[in-house]
């Protein structure tokens, strides 16, 4: 997973790996080295967080997936990932001067650090990782300084909760992706969904085309999404400005009617990549602590 050991990936990874048996987390501090790690087989598994429901896609996880043929997407997991007020053992609120965290979730928690804390803008200072966070000020001896975190963190580097759950919105979820090197074969049974991207050729139509394939077959699209090939490098269409798409849609690649859509496409698409087929998303109750499908 990217991130320090207590980020929310190794949050989520512990989540869906939880039935799995002993399992190792090994923190990479970017995503490129989790998936060189991946590829290498350095490991067997990694998680990544791919969209949240407030910020969007995180495209740079797409774009990895395009370039590392080798990888492919073998489920998922939807998480409220919990942000809490941590601060090592002796500090109190009233003392915070700092608060350090990743940018997207000092922005997620903005109503309570600048209406709840009153502190000013200059009091936050935005870190590559929550977790990373908390270790910084750890290793840099900061008095008076808090991090927003998860409980995994604040054990880790022994820091108290000062206050959880100090996100704007606490119903927030993030999706992750379990990646792996190859592909698996859910049961025909299963609740099963497909991940693809592909380009088209820009004639009059093309998506409109594209589309129907799925609609013609009754098939789900769960998301699309598009934006410029030339972002990919691992396509064989890399002409400017191409629109490449991402496309979820509810299906199994053994089923005949998944196979013939894809088929279908390739009539109209220039590439088409198969990310992966896999069972339908857990989502993760932080009130139950029970893992269900939805």
């Amino acid at each position: 997973f990217q991130g320090e050991a207590g980020a929310y990936s190794e949050d989520a990874a512990a989540k869906f790996f939880k039935e799995k048996g002993e399992t190792t987390f090994v923190p990479c501090d970017s995503f490129v080295k989790a998936f060189d790690a991946l590829q290498k087989g350095e490991v067997e598994n990694v998680v990544v967080p791919i969209e949240n429901a407030f910020f969007g896609t995180l495209h740079v996880v797409y774009d990895l997936l395009i370039k590392s043929s080798s990888v492919n997407i073998i489920g998922e997991i939807v998480t409220t990932d919990e942000f809490c007020l941590l601060a090592p053992v002796g500090v109190g609120i009233s003392d915070i001067e700092q608060i350090f965290s990743h940018p997207q979730v000092l922005e997620q928690c903005s109503e309570f650090i600048f209406n709840e804390l009153a502190l000013p803008q200059s009091a936050t200072q935005a870190l590559y990782d929550t977790a990373g966070s908390c270790k910084y000020i750890v290793d840099q001896s900061l008095k008076n300084a808090a991090a927003i975190a998860s409980r995994r963190a604040c054990e880790l580097y022994n820091f108290q909760v000062l206050k959880a759950s100090v996100g704007n919105d606490p119903t927030i979820s993030t999706r992750y992706l379990v990646l792996a090197r190859g592909a698996i074969a859910p049961s025909i049974h299963d609740s099963v969904k497909v991940s693809i991207v592909f380009t088209l050729k820009n004639s009059p139509g093309s998506c409109m085309k594209a589309l129907a394939v799925f609609s013609f077959r009754d098939i789900n699209i769960l998301k699309i999404e598009n934006r410029p090939s030339a972002r990919s490098g691992g396509l064989a269409s890399q002409r400017p400005w191409e629109m490449m798409y991402y496309l979820d849609f509810e299906g199994n690649t053994l089923n005949a009617k998944v196979h013939n859509a894809l088929k279908n496409l390739e009539e109209f698409a220039t590439d088409i990549r198969v990310l992966g087929c896999y069972p339908q998303k857990q989502v993760y109750d932080p009130v139950s602590s029970v893992l269900g499908t939805e």
